[in-house]
């Protein structure tokens, strides 16, 4: 899903499907219409009326070509640090005052979070026709993501996501983990996730 009013999602949807913005959401009004629509607007939000059925019905089309935007607009979306995390810990409340917030609205990085898990968790029922398993493209793109993450900003700007980033790829999401955990600089070590710094000995 993503926010109509949002010229970042705008964007990455425009590149997802490869035609301007216009003609996508001329096509999903049409949609909406249908006697059993697949989509559905709620204010300003799109979204997909079932995850798991569209999964089933469209996983067998798309291409390497498909996969691979998919796989760099996550990249760029789901990689950006969150700017309020610039601020000092007690002024972060008043971020968006500041101007300090994400381009890309919560409900894109929510789909596309969703999305990958749906990839990991139905590899078996719903093969690609690419020679990877969406299981292999969903480890590929975690591992990917977190290889960017050299401290704590970027686990922190994913905090509500690591669930579903955790199912999408469960072994290199405790990979990646341990990295933090057992790396310099130590994730728990940080105090600016409103994490206390661990003593030392």
């Amino acid at each position: 899903r993503w926010r109509d009013d949002h010229p970042a999602d705008r964007e990455e949807i425009t590149r997802l499907a490869t035609r301007d913005y216009m003609e996508v959401s001329e096509t999903l009004l049409r949609w909406t219409n249908a006697a059993d629509p697949p989509v559905r607007r709620v204010g300003d939000t799109w979204m997909v009326v079932s995850n798991e059925d569209a999964w089933s019905l469209l996983a067998r089309y798309l291409t390497r070509d498909d996969l691979e935007r998919f796989e760099a607009v996550v990249l760029d979306v789901l990689g950006a640090v969150d700017p309020r995390y610039e601020l000092p810990l007690g002024e972060r409340w008043a971020a968006p005052i500041y101007g300090r917030t994400l381009s890309h609205s919560s409900d894109l990085r929510e789909g596309l979070a969703e999305t990958l898990a749906l990839m990991g968790a139905s590899s078996d029922l719903y093969p690609l026709p690419d020679s990877r398993t969406g299981q292999e493209w969903a480890t590929r793109i975690v591992r990917r993501l977190f290889q960017n993450a050299q401290d704590w900003l970027l686990w922190a700007s994913l905090a509500g996501h690591l669930p579903l980033l955790a199912e999408a790829a469960p072994e290199e999401f405790l990979a990646a983990a341990e990295r933090g955990l057992t790396g310099e600089p130590q994730l728990s070590r940080r105090s600016g996730w409103g994490l206390a710094p661990r003593s030392r000995p």
